[in-house]
């Protein structure tokens, strides 16, 4: 009866084992809801590093340990089809936080470093077109907006804008 209790104890064990084993190795990946929730987290690149060299050191390391936080939970959260390309850029965004991190007080060493980090992961442009390009279609977020032109191509005779009151319009309309 005990070798019996026995054996029962080291199946189950091993069971139970194998269990957790599988469950560690079948993980999904993130989902659509995921990602589209994290996407509206992360910080732009240009937001963190933007004047890196006068911001205060332990503030800069809080501002670059966040972001890596944040494209680090991006990735987890990223379905399988835009995953190789949140991967990608995600690969980049850690070296270019590397490259500030390394060099908080010379700007030219970190964009030598950047400029190396960019040859380095040849397939991150791309990569972030792809993850724009989902997180637009399926989230609704533009993360490389669009750059609106303001200037006026229309030529008035005169030099000038008419008179909105002298046309009977509005400025609005």
């Amino acid at each position: 009866m005990v070798g019996a209790a026995r054996r029962w104890t080291a199946t189950a064990a091993a069971v139970a084992l194998a269990l957790v084993a599988l469950g560690g190795c079948t993980k999904d990946h993130g989902s659509e809801a995921d990602f589209c929730r994290e996407v509206k987290r992360i910080p732009t690149l240009d937001a963190v590093v933007t004047g890196f060299v006068d911001t205060e050191p332990s503030a800069l390391d809080a501002r670059l340990d966040d972001a890596s936080k944040a494209y680090a939970t991006l990735e987890d959260a990223a379905p399988d089809d835009v995953r190789d390309s949140v991967s990608d850029m995600t690969a980049l965004v850690d070296a270019v936080l590397a490259a500030v991190r390394a060099h908080p007080d010379d700007p030219e060493a970190a964009a030598r470093d950047l400029r190396a980090a960019v040859k380095d992961h040849p397939n991150a442009a791309r990569s972030s077109l792809a993850v724009a390009s989902y997180a637009s279609e399926h989230c609704g977020v533009e993360l490389n907006p669009k750059v609106v032109d303001t200037t006026s191509t229309t030529a008035v005779s005169g030099g000038s804008s008419p008179d909105p009151s002298s046309t009977g319009t509005t400025a609005a309309g």
